[in-house]
């Protein structure tokens, strides 16, 4: 079996016990360690989570059935809505060599920059599958360390990117996992179809993603109330943030004039 490294990734949680007393966690995702198990955790679990949004529109998602191939061949054979199968590929994002592993990678970054990084990643694999391969390619990106959770403009300049390149696969997607059997998931590029019209790259180059490291949040104070009057009280890093959500995942955007908190 191969291994595979996995970084640190899971909600915070703030429980009240029976007896009153507010109790905060940090629980960790406990990723399999073998590289064919992770895989299989993150394909599953992204055909669930594309299954949960689109069933609001009483939809499913056109991926099912996702069976694991051998090493040395596509990752997982997938089966389309009208019976026929198709290739996915996966990737993580976590260009590692630019850091030297998990645990020195930083808490922010410039979305601009890391999408241009991740387009030449996916850039890197496509040269693999040039020729002609038969079937349907996909590819499946995800993360398992927070310190590479996507914003809403990392995600938006992916879509302009990998638009801007000549590629073989039929969709691009990323799953960002929260706790395991739940995530989100993203569409990246999917045939012809305009994904980021309306938004101009130009105006991100500036921009910094802040991302609070999971595993520093403390719990200073609490109330049994949860209303939005009594919140729950963070410090991460020595910074205090009211909470009014039991599951907590913070991350910030600023362009130098304005910041927005995303996650609350």
């Amino acid at each position: 079996m191969v291994k595979k490294p996995t970084g640190t990734l899971g909600p915070n949680k703030v429980t009240v016990q029976p007896d009153g007393i507010i109790a905060h966690s940090f629980e960790k995702i406990a990723f399999p360690k073998e590289k064919n198990a992770v895989e299989e955790v993150i394909v599953s679990n992204f055909i669930s989570s594309m299954n949960d949004l689109m069933s609001q529109s009483r939809m499913k998602w056109f991926m099912s059935e996702p069976i694991q191939n051998s090493e040395n061949d596509f990752d997982f054979t997938i089966t389309l809505p009208n019976g026929s199968k198709a290739w996915l590929e996966l990737m993580e994002i976590a260009p590692l060599e630019l850091f030297g592993g998990y645990d020195k990678v930083p808490g922010k970054y410039k979305p601009y920059d890391l999408a241009k990084i991740i387009t030449s990643m996916i850039m890197k694999k496509a040269v693999r599958y040039s020729g002609s391969i038969g079937k349907e390619l996909h590819l499946l990106t995800y993360i398992t360390h927070w310190a590479f959770t996507p914003s809403e403009s990392l995600i938006n300049l992916l879509r302009v990117f990998i638009a801007q390149e000549r590629h073989p696969f039929a969709g691009v997607y990323l799953y960002s996992p929260l706790e395991l059997g739940v995530g989100t998931g993203k569409v990246l590029a999917l045939g012809d179809a305009n994904l980021h019209a309306g938004f101009n790259p130009e105006e991100y180059k500036d921009n910094t993603v802040i991302n609070l490291d999971p595993t520093k949040f403390q719990l200073v104070q609490g109330s049994v109330d949860s209303s939005p009057a009594k919140p729950m009280l963070l410090v991460v890093d020595g910074e205090q943030k009211n909470v009014h959500e039991r599951n907590v995942s913070l991350s910030c955007e600023s362009d130098h004039r304005t910041t927005k908190i995303e996650g609350l």
